[in-house]
């Protein structure tokens, strides 16, 4: 009798494998527990959740779980055991956590059948390799986490039956090639973490998850995102960190809702277009990227960016970002000593880090804006270091196009077969310093004379013949 009321008592369990079980017991409740079910072999200790009982259990009396009939949050963690057992009885349960057995090859059908279970967690669990096919009958689950399964290779179809889900862990899964398309039938997911899985791709069919409000797609392989990531207006955290992207789709403007954005550890060559859109976002980073642009003015009207990142990139050229949200005591903003930045106005976001930035004031006539001024020439010819970037795509060996080392604009073109008419691109960058060409087949033409800032010229066995008669103009 006693046992019999102690186990309808219990709510809370946390089974997990010692190799010394403790002789000691804590508290009222575990010292009776430990006496009424002796014949288990079961000792207790202090739980770190105050109306818990945190059980010791002997991996041989594992069956004893059955048991406890009224339970509603189960632990098994760090047990040696190759499978669990049938646990249809714990009809009540609402959180369930399987959690770093290292030894779990299965999962019994009857997890299938709690139908009470809102949380379920199955993570770290390096042997296991499949889930149940009926996990899909957990209709009013709302909660799964199935994080470092590394041996986890496929899904459940039947998981797009769970209409109540809400937050799906996957992250940490490397061995998943494609997702599975079951997961993009989860129409009331507002959490999503596909993180640490080396994806390649992510499919269209991810753009129909309406209710999305958080997207983890960092430590990926990336390289580009579908079009139609626009179409997830609900997005308020979307973090695309450590990828391979070199770009981003414009349609990212029309994340009305997006508060925080994190594209750092990409190829980005320049600023994604549309974010001066994003009137709700709080936070962008996008720090270690390629970027060698200018600082679009249009983010000052961002009105609640609160914290920028974007050191360690190429070059970031213009003017300081002066946002009222970027002058208050928790706002920081974060550039490096070395761009080509001139500062509008001395904001606190510049002196949370550091001790501020060596950025001289900005003046009307300075540098910086004489150089935009070039640049926004160039992109009315349909000219830009965009359009540059083909020669790269053309001529796998051509080096270090277009790229600035301190005030030098450098082209090395080496060893390398490109059309001339590509070539004839460079005339149009006003201004390139430095212009270097080896073992090349390419023309000088008489436009070098549009090089007005060229101050070094390097010819080296090449096949040219003639010397333009321009370049006394230079």
């Amino acid at each position: 009798m006693i046992l019999e009321t102690l186990l309808k008592a219990v709510s809370f369990l946390i089974l997990f494998f010692i190799s010394v079980v403790s002789t000691e017991t804590v508290g009222q409740k575990c010292k009776k527990i430990k006496k009424a079910i002796k014949d288990y072999n079961i000792n207790c200790e202090k739980s770190e959740i105050d109306d818990g009982i945190c059980v010791l259990l002997n991996n041989k009396d594992i069956d004893v779980i059955a048991k406890f009939n009224n339970l509603k949050v189960l632990e098994i963690r760090s047990c040696i055991i190759s499978e669990i057992p049938n646990i249809k009885q714990l009809n009540n349960i609402e959180d369930l956590r399987i959690i770093n057995n290292d030894d779990l090859t299965t999962l019994p059908d009857s997890l299938g059948e709690l139908y009470n279970l809102k949380k379920l967690t199955i993570s770290d669990n390096y042997e296991l390799k499949e889930l149940p096919d009926n996990i899909g009958q957990l209709k009013n689950l709302e909660e799964l986490d199935l994080h470092t399964n590394i041996n986890l290779t496929t899904l459940p179809t039947t998981l797009g039956n769970l209409k109540n889900l809400k937050i799906f862990d996957l992250s940490y899964n490397s061995n998943f090639e494609k997702l599975p398309e079951s997961i993009f039938q989860i129409k009331n997911l507002e959490k999503l973490y596909l993180n640490g899985n080396n994806l390649e791709s992510i499919p269209d069919s991810i753009c129909g998850l309406s209710n999305l409000k958080n997207l983890y797609l960092d430590e990926n392989q990336l390289k580009e995102l579908p079009d139609c990531i626009g179409e997830l207006k609900n997005l308020e955290i979307l973090d695309l960190a450590t990828n391979n992207l070199e770009s981003i789709p414009d349609t990212i403007g029309n994340l009305s809702n997006l508060k925080y954005l994190d594209i750092r550890e990409n190829n980005l060559r320049e600023f994604p277009k549309n974010i001066e859109t994003l009137t709700n976002l709080a936070t962008i980073d996008l720090s270690d990227n390629k970027i060698d642009d200018f600082l679009p003015d249009s983010l000052n009207q961002l009105p609640k960016l609160k914290q920028i990142y974007l050191k360690d990139n190429i070059n970031i050229k213009g003017k300081t970002l002066i946002n009222n949200s970027l002058n208050e005591e928790d706002s920081e903003c974060q550039y490096s000593d070395d761009y080509d930045l001139c500062m509008t106005k001395d904001i606190k976001c510049l002196h949370q880090n550091s001790d501020g930035y060596n950025f001289k004031p900005c003046t009307d006539n300075n540098k910086e804006e004489e150089n935009k001024e070039d640049i926004d020439d160039n992109k009315e010819n349909n000219t830009t270091k965009k359009d540059l970037h083909t020669l790269e795509e053309d001529c796998k060996k051509f080096k270090d196009y277009v790229s600035e080392t301190e005030e030098s604009l450098r082209n090395k073109i080496h060893d390398c077969e490109i059309k001339q008419e590509q070539f004839d691109h460079i005339y149009k960058i006003s201004s390139l310093e430095k212009l270097m060409i080896e073992e090349s087949s390419l023309v000088l033409t008489e436009n070098i004379s549009q090089l007005k800032n060229l101050k070094e010229l390097i010819l080296r066995d090449d096949q040219i013949s003639t010397i333009p008669k321009s370049i006394g103009n230079l």
